[in-house]
Order: structure tokens, then C-alpha cells, then sequence
């Protein structure tokens, strides 16, 4: 099962209209394309149609005669059939409902909507595309109105004040059977502002009911007891759980603000979830998202009455924003906090978000050892980038060094979240402090970025170009200690260097607070691993550049020996069954296109409890192969490979790519064939890109089949490159030759992209047909790009014969419909088979 998510703004809706008529055929009617059988059988899966509502399936059940003679007497029978969708097939059983009169008017609406059709299909491709555009437009602009008046600024995606709803919910996905059933609830859902309750609890109700009953909430899904602490090992001393008042004598949530020096991790190795933290205060958009209506949960000094021990804090857990509600008993020794803690003993906004976030993994000891990029995306719901320093020659290459400077420099200006730690090789170099003052094996969360100016200062230095600027980088220990004690640290004397203005617009405090500086040559010498939690814009209204956003839901699910029903056919290593897992297509709609891939799968945390401390992440990864330009069906032989992952056991894999213009699948995989899990795909790319699950293998065969006709033979057609095209010059003409070519079956088209001033071109495009007819040929036009009209520069019509084989030819273009000869010849490979699935 799976669904999707196709939006530039979280809070637009997608309206799909059903396509025209099913019946209906132009030319010779040689090749078949998916809506000649799903318009009518109302799967939908791949072409996202939608399924009838629940109130046409009860109409249609209470009166299959009736309604079946209606289709003949009274209306058109295509556009009532489309309405009926699969119910019509699959409920109605049409082959034994159709009485005799019925089928002859069945066929009499079917010749008269082959005659009156007198446009081609190329011309209602056309037709449908302006339409989609149209109707693009209009979804823009209802999104662009509720972006105006609902979200702020550029971090309105991760606005949630709207409409309450679920949308990913773990059971969904366990039930095979009721994959096809439930792949259209996904696609006609309101994709906006989600919240999911944990556990079923509304901070609202709960608050209004400890009002009304006038007493203090007490979390009975997370009680103040042993089992909200530890599974394995416990802490040797005695707990005492205690509200806020018995620790202090003014409590509140925050105290002049929230800044990474309130943290303080505590008696748990869960550095990678303070340093996570200490990055999200330092953009304000983010943490009130996390902690949201934070003014109305702070203490109310005035009105103590209004105080009924409850907050609510949101993680995003695998696309879904998720609240989760807490009482504000906390666990002490000696009256003193046990987990994280602010310097100011009245703030306690870290201790109840840390208590959240270990209600949501099971207990606090579930938050022992972790990655921080993971906290970062539970925080933002951005994409989690991991960066190898010590691997990706950033040391050795100076242009790679400088380029990933300005990446970073980039990515925290614009508000994207950082870490890095030292990568340790065995247990005891675990938390072990080097000779710099660096800690092995520890999360550092990086808080700043920047080009520090160093030299003679005035204006009179910055005219002649006398300061010389220095990459640098800030960090900070979630420990409150133990800094850095190399160059530029906080005593160190390169700090004379730069003048009292530029500390001063740096920030710099030389205090022992966790918090110091780096140069970026250091900082990747001393440094294995980085990561950025980007937070990708898919607003409309930001002068940055944006992004659409496509997510697609799914499952490995294992069904060995089963071709048709397998999802977990693990990597490369098994060939046999590598194709065999989930494939997602996708297009890129520009020449050329930087393309953003994240697959995720969902927290095992919680399942520590019951595993005895064993987190059961997947090894998972990807690869991205460019395909036909029209193919609609799964891949079974393998193509071009233009991208792919490594294999990671982490919640989330991430690749940045450059892709040309064209049709992409991509195959997400776990490295071991049948192991299952859920897995999540995010496609990010400059416009819309159709991205979505791939489920059937070949053409759907329906009761019309027979009048219709069904494909029998499948056919590839690569074209390489065209060569000695002519040159000839129209009164409105282009000088330059920019060209494309049309490869057509029948009725069926595919367009190449165009190959700019090139009379030579080298095209390296592929399509695909199911052809009823293998003995219609396959014809092939050369086009030039021109102000007004284009111009056909030549043709070429081959007979491809069913042999199961591959065969290359070049021939000569001709004038139009086999007119002579003109210039320029095409080099094209073809491959016919009679099984449907061998390509």
C-alpha cells in the first residue's frame, strides 16, 4: 500500500478529475496505455484517479439492472462507466449482468464513439494538458490564499494551527489486503497542517477535565514510576518524582528566553538529543513549533488557579506532526533533577521536552545513544543530510573544502539545523577527551557559521581591502564544559587579531559554557562526521529558491516465490529479486534539475523496551535509474543507473543529484532480501514532478478486452542520435537547428527533449509501447524548434517484429508518409517481446 503527497504548500488540496472515456481509439489502434483498461477498472493506483464514493457504490448496489440499462437507454455508456469505476466490475460481475439488448446497445455507442472522434490523440493530449495546467493554477492560487492568511514567513509549511486530522498511521500499512482498497484514501486526502494525538490524548480535554475536577494532571500512560525510566538498567540511588513547586520556588517554563546555554545534560548518554536541542534554539519559528502556544502553557502568576500541571509538546514521526501530552512530574535525587536541566533552576522547559520526547520512545533509558540529525528532523520535519568529513576528500581538496563552507554557511543562514561529532572505533574510546579538548564519540551542535574579518580595522582598512577574512565555526558541548583549547579558542591569542566591532557582532563570550570557536580548516581536521537538517522551502510566497514536496508511503513486504506480490527483494547482491521491491516514479520537467531523495523509515526506539535494548533500524538504501519517457509499469530488466545511496541502518538515507529532463524510477531497497518494514520516500524537485508508486506490471485485461482488444507485444524503442540533419531556413525560422523527435505507435506518442543547435544531435531517449497489433509499424519524426510553427524535418517507419531480441539499425529519414528521401539518417535500437513483463 502506499500514497502520496504531491504539494509546493502543505496546505494545498489536489483535485483530480477522471479521464474522458475509456472507448475510445484513433488511427489504427495499435498500442494500449494504461487509462484503455483503468479508466474502467478503477484501481486508480497508478494514475491516481479517483474511487467511488461510498454513496455511488450503495446506489449502484441497489439497482444493477436498472442502472445497466440506463447506461444504454439514457445516457452515453463511456462517461456512465467511468462513473461506476471498479464497483461496476468487481460488485456488479458486468459479464453475467449484461443481458443481450443491453451488449448491442453496448457496441452501437461504441462504433458511434470511434466515428464522431475526429481529433487525434495527440491533439487531446493537448486538451488535457492545457486542462491540468488550468487546474494547476487554481490549486496554487487557493494554497497562495491560505499561505496568506495561515502561515508566516518561510517557515509557513511547518505551521500547525489547521485542521486536525490524521494522515500516516502505523496499523494503515500492515494489512496487504487492503492495500489497493485504501491507495485512493491517501489521494483524495486534504493534505494540510496535521496533528496526530500519541496515545489518544487531547491536550485540551485533558486540561479542561483537571479544571473542572480542580486537581492536577497525572499522565497515566507515562506514570511517575520505574517503568517511565529504565528497562535494563537502573540508576543506584533512590527517585523521587516532584512537581515543580517542591523544586523551586518560582517555576517557569522559560526565564528571559530560550538560548542553547540553558541545557545541561544530565545522568543519560543521550548527548545527541541535548545538542539537537541547543540547534533548535537558536531559530524561534522552529522551537514554537515544538513547544507551541507557549505563552498560554508558561505559569501564570497572577492566576495559579489556571495551573493544572499538563503540557503538550509536537515531533514530526514519519510525516505525520505528532503532539504528546505530559504531566510535569519529574524525576530527582536529593532534590536535584536527574535528566536535563537548565542553569536556571526555575526553567524547566528542557526537563518537560526531554520528558516528551522519552514518553514518546518508552521510557528515558530508550534515549540512551542516539543521532542527533534524527532529533533534528523529529523537531523541523526537515531532511536529514549526513556528511562524511574524513571521506569526501574535504581535507586534501581545497575547492571541495571551500565549497563545503559555503554549503554550510548557506544552509545556517537559512535557518537549517547542524551537528557534528567525532566517529569512534571502539567502545572505549567512547566519550574519551583528546589533547585538544575535543570529546570523542559526542554530538556537538554547530550554532554559527560565518567569515570572521581579521586584520587592521576602520573604514579606511575595509576601502583598501587590508582585512582578510577567516572561515569559522561555533559549537557548542551539551555538557556546559569542556571546550576546545586550540587556536581561536576562547583565551587563545589569534582573538587580537579581530577588533572589538567584529566580537562584538560575533557574540563572543569567553566564559567556560561549552560554547567555542573553530577555524574550518581545524574543524574538519579534528571532525569525522557533520550533518545538516534542511529545512526545504515549499512555500510559494519566499524570495529563496522552493521546492516541491512529494512523499510516497509504502512497504517492504515479503512474499518469497511470488514475483507479483513481493516488496522485499533487498539490493543489488540478490539480481534475482532486486526488482522485485517497491519502485517509484517520478519526472523532472526541466533540462536540467537539482533533485533532493529521502528515504525513512519508521523510529524502532520504542521497541527497546521489548527488545531488551535492541534497536531494530533496517540497513536500507536506494538507486535512481532514468527510464522510458511513457512507461507506465514496473520495471523487469534493469536501465541506465544515474543516482544511488549507501547502505545505512539509520532512520533516514539522503542523495542530492542533478538530473536532465525526463522520466526517473527509483527503487528503494533494505540490503537483505525479506526483511520488511515501512519505508517513506520524499522526491524533491523544482516543479511538479507526477511522483508516484508503481504497482502493476503490465496492462490491466477487462471484460472489454475482446471488443477492444489487448496488447500483444511489448516493444522498446532507444533512439541514439540523429546525424547530417537539414538546415533549411522557414521565413519565421530559427538559425540555429534545435531539434526533438516524436516517437510514435498507433495513436501513442513519446517527445524527447530538445538537443539545441546541433545538426547532429545525440538524443539518448527511450520509449515504450504495448501493441495490440505487432504488425503496425513503429515511426519515428525529427523535428525542428521554431518561433511560430515547427518543422518536420524527416521521418522514419520501421516494422518491428516479435523476435525477444534486441536489434540496432540506422536508417535514412524520408519526407512525410514515405515522400523520398531527405537529409539525415537515425541511429535506434529495438526490442519486441511477446511477454508483457520482460521489459
Amino acid at each position: 500500500m502506499s500514497y502520496h503527497h504531491h504539494d509546493r504548500n502543505p496546505g494545498g488540496r489536489h483535485r483530480r478529475r477522471h479521464d474522458r472515456s475509456p472507448f475510445r481509439q484513433s488511427g489504427n489502434g495499435d498500442s494500449y496505455s494504461e487509462s484503455d483498461s483503468e479508466s474502467y477498472s478503477g484501481s486508480g493506483s497508478d494514475s491516481g484517479s479517483r474511487s467511488p464514493s461510498p454513496h455511488s457504490k450503495r446506489s449502484h448496489q441497489k439497482g444493477a439492472g436498472s442502472d445497466l440499462l440506463k447506461i444504454g437507454s439514457k445516457i452515453k455508456f463511456g462517461k456512465k462507466l467511468k462513473a461506476l469505476g471498479s464497483e461496476l466490475e468487481d460488485k456488479l460481475n458486468l459479464n453475467k449482468l449484461v443481458p443481450p439488448e443491453l451488449e448491442n446497445k453496448v457496441r452501437k455507442q461504441l462504433n458511434k464513439h470511434k466515428l464522431k472522434r475526429e481529433d487525434s490523440d495527440e491533439e487531446e493530449a493537448k486538451r488535457e494538458q492545457h486542462r491540468q495546467r488550468g487546474e494547476r493554477r487554481r490549486d496554487r492560487g487557493h494554497r497562495r490564499q491560505f499561505e496568506q492568511e495561515q502561515w508566516r514567513d518561510r517557515n509557513s509549511a511547518r505551521r500547525l494551527t489547521g485542521p486536525e486530522h490524521h494522515i500516516y498511521d502505523p496499523d494503515f500499512l500492515q494489512n496487504p489486503e487492503e492495500e489497493l482498497e485504501n491507495t485512493w484514501v491517501q489521494n483524495n486526502m486534504v493534505f494540510g497542517p496535521t496533528i496526530k494525538y500519541y496515545k489518544g490524548q487531547n491536550y485540551s480535554d485533558l486540561k479542561k477535565e483537571c479544571e473542572e475536577k480542580g486537581q492536577l494532571f497525572t499522565d497515566p500512560e507515562f506514570p511517575a514510576a520505574e517503568e517511565s525510566l529504565w528497562f535494563n538498567q537502573a540508576i543506584p540511588a533512590r527517585i523521587e518524582w516532584k512537581r515543580p513547586r517542591e523544586l523551586c520556588d518560582n517555576p517557569r517554563l522559560f526565564v528571559e528566553g530560550v538560548s542553547s546555554n540553558d541545557l545541561n545534560q544530565g545522568q543519560l548518554g543521550n548527548c545527541w538529543f541535548v545538542a539537537a536541542v541547543a540547534s533548535l534554539t537558536l531559530e524561534k519559528d522552529l522551537w514554537k513549533e515544538v513547544i507551541p502556544d507557549y505563552k498560554e502553557q508558561e505559569w501564570d502568576t497572577e492566576h495559579p488557579e489556571n495551573y493544572q500541571g499538563i503540557f503538550r509538546f509536537r515531533f514530526w514521526r514519519f510525516g505525520t506532526w505528532t503532539e504528546v501530552v505530559v504531566d510535569d512530574l519529574l524525576p530527582t535525587i536529593n532534590g536535584q533533577l536527574v535528566y536535563n536541566r537548565s542553569k536556571d533552576q526555575n526553567e524547566l522547559w528542557s526537563s518537560l521536552l526531554e520528558k516528551a520526547y522519552a514518553k514518546l520512545a518508552g521510557c528515558y533509558e530508550a534515549l540512551q545513544g542516539g543521532n542527533t540529525l534524527d532529533a533534528l528532523v523529529d523537531f523541523t520535519g526537515g531532511v536529514a543530510e549526513p556528511i562524511a568529513l574524513d571521506k569526501g576528500g574535504y581535507r586534501e581538496d581545497e575547492e571541495k573544502k571551500e565549497k563545503l563552507f559555503k554549503v554550510m554557511h548557506k544552509a545556517a543562514e537559512r535557518g537549517s539545523l547542524l551537528t557534528c561529532s567525532i566517529r569512534v572505533t571502539s567502545r572505549d574510546e567512547m566519550e574519551a577527551s583528546t589533547e585538544s579538548g575535543l570529546v570523542k564519540g559526542h554530538a556537538y551542535s554547530v550554532t554559527a557559521v560565518k567569515k570572521v574579518k581579521v586584520g587592521e580595522s576602520g573604514m579606511l582598512s575595509g576601502i583598501l581591502g587590508n582585512q582578510e577574512k577567516i572561515y569559522m565555526i561555533r559549537m557548542r558541548n551539551p555538557w556546559g564544559q569542556k571546550e576546545w583549547r586550540g587556536p581561536w579558542s576562547d583565551d587563545s591569542p589569534e582573538w587580537q587579531q579581530v577588533s572589538s566591532s567584529e566580537k562584538e557582532k560575533l557574540g563572543l563570550v569567553k566564559e567556560d559554557d561549552g560554547e567555542f570557536w573553530m577555524c574550518f580548516d581545524d574543524w574538519i581536521t579534528h571532525f569525522t562526521d557533520a550533518g545538516i537538517c534542511r529545512l526545504i522551502n515549499t512555500s510559494l510566497l519566499s524570495i529563496h529558491k522552493t521546492w516541491v514536496e512529494s512523499r510516497v508511503f509504502s512497504r517492504w513486504r515479503s512474499a518469497p516465490g511470488d514475483p507479483t506480490h513481493n516488496r522485499a527483494g533487498g539490493c543489488m547482491n540478490n539480481r534475482d529479486t532486486y526488482l522485485q521491491n517497491p519502485q517509484v516514479l517520478f519526472d523532472v520537467d526541466k533540462d536540467e534539475d537539482t533533485v533532493l531523495i529521502s528515504l525513512s523509515q519508521p523510529d524502532t526506539r520504542q521497541t527497546r523496551k521489548e527488545t531488551g535494548g535492541k534497536q531494530g533500524n533496517l540497513t536500507m538504501g536506494f538507486a535512481v535509474y532514468r527510464v522510458e519517457l511513457n512507461r507506465k509499469y514496473r520495471l523487469h530488466t534493469m536501465k541506465e543507473k544515474v543516482a544511488d545511496s549507501i547502505y545505512i541502518n539509520t532512520r533516514s538515507n539522503f542523495v542530492r543529484t542533478e538530473l536532465r529532463r525526463g522520466r526517473y524510477v527509483v527503487i528503494p531497497t533494505t540490503f537483505d532480501k525479506n526483511e520488511e518494514g515501512d519505508m517513506m520516500l520524499r522526491i524533491f524537485t523544482d516543479t511538479d514532478n507526477n511522483c508516484k508508486e508503481l504497482h502493476k506490471d503490465q496492462p490491466t485485461a477487462s471484460c472489454f478486452s475482446g471488443i477492444l482488444g489487448y496488447p500483444q507485444a511489448v516493444t522498446s524503442v532507444h533512439l541514439h542520435s540523429a546525424t547530417g540533419l537539414s538546415k533549411k531556413q522557414g521565413t519565421f525560422s530559427l538559425k540555429k537547428t534545435d531539434t526533438y523527435a516524436v516517437i510514435k505507435s498507433g495513436s501513442k506518442s513519446a517527445k524527447t527533449r530538445v538537443i539545441e543547435d546541433s545538426s547532429s544531435p545525440e538524443y539518448d531517449e527511450e520509449a515504450i509501447f504495448y501493441r495490440k497489433d505487432p504488425r503496425n509499424p513503429i515511426k519515428i519524426q525529427i523535428w525542428k524548434k521554431d518561433l511560430i510553427r515547427d518543422d518536420l524535418l524527416g521521418e522514419a517507419t520501421m516494422m518491428c517484429e516479435v523476435n525477444n531480441s534486441t536489434k540496432q539499425h540506422v536508417v535514412q529519414l524520408q519526407d512525410k508518409d514515405g515522400g523520398g528521401d531527405v537529409h539525415g539518417s537515425i541511429s535506434v535500437s529495438v526490442t519486441s517481446h511477446d511477454d508483457l513483463t520482460a521489459i
